[in-house]
């Protein structure tokens, strides 16, 4: 993203249009924060996950990290004593390493590169001025944690009711016989065609044994899994890049997991029967799971919509912002 920066035609765009609002993914993204005091507008952060303290923290959102487990980590919401020790010193390093590894050197970048960038603010004072953050998260399928009125959950924005299928795919998925058909989607990121062939073969003779099975099967991502539930059908996760998102799935009981590096037939068969003969209990956690992540008074896309809106009635909203965004670490502890 921050190649953006050495791009003409992006100098030429910020100077020609009018911006009200300006929304930015802000994670690993902070070298093109330089960019909001030049377009004179109210700022939103959006990330594509739920935010990790040492973002929250910025709008004075510190996240106990005695219940809020960070996302790198699988603990659930109720850690051990050892847990929740590594927990703190792995968040607290985290806040202290932001600084030097990710803040003061995309502010060198974009101090380098944009227009007069020696006057611009540092990333430090944009944030303080930012007025909103929205989260990819949602208090059903995250652990619920402590918000402030300017840390806002929109996770599943994606997710509506499906529509018709064209005719060839709805007569297709149709005839598929009364026990339906699987659905097998690796994301945006991962390519079949450069799946190794020994995978491949895995797939391909699990699936020929097995043509009538009723399953969703992801790489993990957390979009995957909020769609999932949406729906309220069960999944076969493949968790790639890290993804953790399905470790609390399948305790949530919706949801099971198989390493991808240590798949074989005999594993990747034996995790498709155990979801087939129970599939009653997996179906119907799910399906409880959608209908809690629908009941809702607006959906997670209205919600984006209004509190956009919002700032942009109220002037930046400052008066959403809380007094801890001008404390320092630890001084929000007492």
């Amino acid at each position: 993203m921050c190649q953006v920066l050495e791009k003409p035609l992006f100098y030429e765009v910020i100077e020609k249009e009018k911006f009200d609002l300006v929304i930015v993914d802000i994670f690993i993204n902070y070298c093109v924060l330089g960019i909001i005091p030049m377009l004179k507008a109210p700022s939103i952060f959006v990330t594509t996950m739920s935010a990790p303290s040492s973002l929250s923290t910025v709008f004075g959102n510190r996240l106990p990290p005695s219940f809020v487990p960070n996302t790198l980590f699988k603990y659930t919401d109720r850690m051990s004593f050892s847990e929740r020790f590594i927990n703190t010193v792995f968040d607290s390093l985290l806040a202290f390493m932001t600084g030097p590894l990710f803040l003061t050197k995309s502010e060198n970048l974009y101090k380098q590169y944009l227009p007069n960038g020696n006057l611009l603010p540092g990333i430090d004072e944009i944030h303080d001025n930012s007025s909103m953050l929205f989260m990819n998260s949602h208090f059903t399928l995250n652990y619920p944690r402590p918000l402030l009125p300017d840390v806002i959950e929109v996770g599943g924005m994606h997710t509506r009711p499906p529509k018709k299928l064209p005719k060839d795919l709805d007569d297709f998925l149709s005839n598929s016989g009364k026990d339906g058909f699987i659905f097998f989607s690796l994301g945006s990121i991962v390519k079949a065609k450069n799946m190794p062939e020994n995978y491949r073969k895995v797939f391909l003779n699990v699936f020929s044994g097995h043509p009538n099975v009723r399953l969703f099967m992801t790489h993990g991502g957390l979009l995957s899994t909020q769609e999932s539930v949406y729906h309220g059908v069960p999944v076969l996760g493949l968790p790639l890049f890290g993804m953790k998102s399905y470790a609390q799935a399948e305790r949530g009981g919706y949801a099971k997991m198989v390493e991808i590096l240590d798949i074989t037939e005999e594993k990747l068969e034996s995790a498709i029967l155990e979801l087939l003969k129970t599939q009653c209990n997996y179906a119907q956690k799910a399906k409880e799971l959608s209908k809690l992540v629908k009941d809702l008074p607006q959906t997670p896309l209205e919600k984006a919509v209004y509190w956009a809106e919002y700032v942009l009635r109220h002037k930046g909203a400052p008066h959403l912002r809380s007094a801890a965004r001008d404390l320092i670490f630890p001084t929000h502890m007492w």
